[in-house]
C-alpha cells in the first residue's frame, strides 16, 4: 500500500526566519492524521530522533537511472522527493511530495528528472 501526500498538502510554518512544510507533526504544527506511522519523535532543538532499526538512503537521478530496495516483511519506506521529479513505484511524484510504502516487497525509482531523494526504511509499527 502507498500513501501519497503532496507538497501542496502538507503542513505550512512560517518562524520568520525559516518557512517549512512539516509531513508529520513538528514544532506548532500539529496533525493527527499523520501520526504514530512510525517511531518517529521530536530531539533536541527540534531535530528528529529515530528511535528504531532505521536506515537512510539518498539518492540522485536522471534519466534511464534506477534503483530498487527491497523491503524485509514488516518494514515501512518513507520516500521524500527533495527536488526535480521521480516515479516510484510507477508513482509520477515531484519536489516536495511524500510517499509512505508498506506492505509492498519493493520500492523502485525510475525516470529521475533532476531528482534527488530520502528514502527511510523503518521498522511497522505494532
Amino acid at each position: 500500500m502507498m500513501t501519497l501526500r503532496r507538497s501542496a498538502d502538507r503542513g505550512y510554518a512560517d518562524h520568520g526566519w525559516l518557512k517549512s512544510l512539516h509531513t508529520f507533526s513538528f514544532a506548532d504544527y500539529h496533525d493527527p492524521a499523520h501520526m504514530g506511522w512510525s517511531n518517529l519523535r521530536d530531539g533536541r532543538d527540534g531535530s528528529v530522533l529515530i528511535h528504531a532499526d532505521a536506515s537512510l538512503y539518498a539518492g540522485l537521478f536522471d534519466g534511464d537511472e534506477r534503483a530498487t530496495l527491497a523491503l524485509a516483511p514488516g518494514r515501512r519506506a518513507y520516500l521524500h522527493v527533495v527536488r526535480g521529479a521521480i516515479e516510484a513505484n510507477g508513482q509520477p511524484l515531484g519536489a516536495g511530495d511524500a510517499l509512505k510504502i508498506e506492505r509492498e516487497g519493493s520500492l523502485s525509482l525510475a525516470a529521475g528528472r533532476d531528482a534527488e531523494v530520502l528514502v527511510f526504511d523503518l521498522p511497522g509499527c505494532g
